[in-house]
């Protein structure tokens, strides 16, 4: 078998950040799913080393879903692979506030004759 080009090897502190992590439950599925992963392809001296497959079958993924992270994980790092990357770019906004209150105002009004509803 090739030896993978992304390897995870988690240091002490790390996999107990992780932990502590995946202990407190409020955070997002997505988040939690990729912690899991983490613990499990972890080739450190104290993770399980498992193989692609073997996560995204007990997580009911797929194992580029896996391969993904472990990529993300060697290219952002730790913070930059559990958490969601804001996006690149801003949105410009199609109405001013003054043309966003004539729409609220067009809206909440009677609806045209001949119509029920707008």
């Amino acid at each position: 078998m090739p030896k993978k080009k992304y390897c995870v090897e988690l240091t002490e502190e790390q996999r107990s950040h992780l932990l502590e992590r995946l202990g407190r439950g409020e955070r997002p599925a997505a988040e939690r799913t990729r912690v899991r992963v983490l613990l499990k392809v972890d080739e450190g001296p104290d993770g399980p080393a498992w193989t692609d497959d073997r996560p995204a079958e007990a997580l009911e993924g797929a194992s580029s879903t896996v391969a993904g992270i472990r990529q993300r994980f060697c290219e952002r790092g730790l913070t930059g692979c559990v958490k969601r990357k804001p996006p690149d770019r801003e949105y410009d906004r199609k109405l001013d506030g003054e043309q966003e209150a004539k729409l609220i105002q067009l809206a909440c009004s009677e609806a045209p004759e001949g119509r029920s509803q707008w």
